[in-house]
């Protein structure tokens, strides 16, 4: 690391004092002796101005090394007094900036902190000061912070992060921390400054338009676009390892009559609780989402055969065998299933719903309430006379 002492430099005006008092007593050495032996003749008599010329050397030059270092001590306690009042002024501009500011010295330790950050923790400056402040960051967060800290601290470059740094209330907020090294007047690296501000609500705006981008609003589901988004990765990853995966559609039979004559909000109300059941039936790592309407979709990646989808679908079929409580009414229901298998039923993933759906279609040909497989024979679900 490098000192943090700015080496010695001579000053101009410092130069300047010294080659004024250099000039002054060059012209006295070689012309004083000269004017006094045009001025005296008598020896005794120049002896005695000799000593005097001496004494008024020593005056003249007194007086003029006093001018010039009170005016050097006076411009540089006027610099100072400027530096202080300057500092004075931009520490009170910090104190009460909206932003949360620290400030850290060479042992990567903060010394400073604002008025801002301080009202934020609800701590006292002793226990925020050196890594104090560290024990207000979130754990989940903790060890990443840290590292990105004392890595940009380590290249003396600026380093913008976010975590979760705990408010008075004990409530975590979210934090985008921008740092940035200062250095002194050498020009030789002195620390950090930062600025933290807290974006809790951007973080809670950009989840939402996630949300509502990948998930189902009335399920909390996946919706079809996030599913397809799953879908296409587990296909990517079984082509490259050669594995298998399954998918099942499912179809709840006779939605259209429930929903015409109980009511929208009675189907709603079974679609959510239809979700909640799905839930139980698969693994962690399993994908089940609403694709719309009455139908859902479920991806079993990483499977060997088709027994895994076989089992689902039994667990789903006897799920539905209890009834749903929708408010104060108590409703029987049934689904149909059609799953399929990669790649023995299917090379894409249009290829795979397609099938599927074919497969849930010949499900409710063969009566409803059952699963079935898909088999080359079966005729594409659009090529099919609906059925509810």
């Amino acid at each position: 690391m490098k000192s943090s002492l700015p080496p010695i430099r001579p000053q101009i005006s410092t130069l300047r004092i010294v080659f004024a008092y250099l000039v002054l007593s060059g012209v006295w050495v070689l012309y004083s002796d000269t004017l006094l032996l045009l001025m005296v003749e008598d020896s005794q008599r120049l002896t005695e101005l000799q000593t005097v010329k001496g004494w008024l050397f020593v005056l003249v030059t007194s007086c003029f090394l006093y001018v010039l270092i009170n005016r050097r001590l006076l411009a540089g306690h006027l610099a100072e007094r400027e530096a202080v009042d300057r500092r004075d002024y931009y520490l009170t501009i910090l104190e009460d900036f909206p932003a949360l500011i620290w400030r850290a010295g060479l042992d990567t330790h903060c010394n400073y902190f604002n008025r801002t950050w301080l009202e934020f923790t609800g701590r006292p400056l002793e226990m925020e000061l050196g890594d104090g402040w560290t024990e207000g960051v979130h754990p989940d967060d903790f060890q990443e912070c840290v590292d990105t800290y004392l890595e940009a601290f380590a290249a003396q470059r600026p380093f913008s992060m976010e975590y979760r740094l705990r408010r008075y209330d004990g409530e975590y907020r979210w934090i985008l921390d921008i740092g940035r090294p200062f250095f002194d007047p050498e020009g030789e690296f002195a620390g950090y400054i930062g600025s933290c501000f807290d974006i809790t609500d951007k973080k809670l705006a950009e989840e939402q338009i996630r949300t509502l981008a990948y998930y189902d609003p009335l399920t909390s589901l996946p919706n079809r676009t996030l599913f397809q988004d799953r879908l296409n990765l587990a296909l990517a990853q079984a082509r490259r390892d050669g594995g298998k995966m399954a998918v099942l559609f499912l179809d709840l039979d006779r939605f259209k009559n429930i929903n015409d004559t109980l009511g929208h909000p009675c189907g709603d109300l079974l679609l959510q609780q239809v979700a909640e059941r799905l839930k139980t039936c698969t693994r962690e790592g399993d994908t089940v989402a609403r694709f719309g309407g009455d139908e859902f979709v479920i991806l079993l990646p990483k499977v060997a055969d088709d027994r895994p989808a076989a089992m689902v679908s039994e667990k789903i079929l006897k799920l539905f065998e209890s009834p749903f409580q929708l408010g104060e009414r108590t409703l029987r229901t049934s689904t149909s299933i059609g799953y399929v298998l990669y790649p023995e039923d299917g090379q894409t993933c249009e290829d795979l719903l397609k099938h599927a759906d074919s497969a849930m279609y010949r499900a409710k040909e063969l009566g409803r309430n059952r699963a079935e497989k898909y088999t080359p024979e079966m005729r594409p679900a659009e090529d099919l006379p609906a059925i509810v």
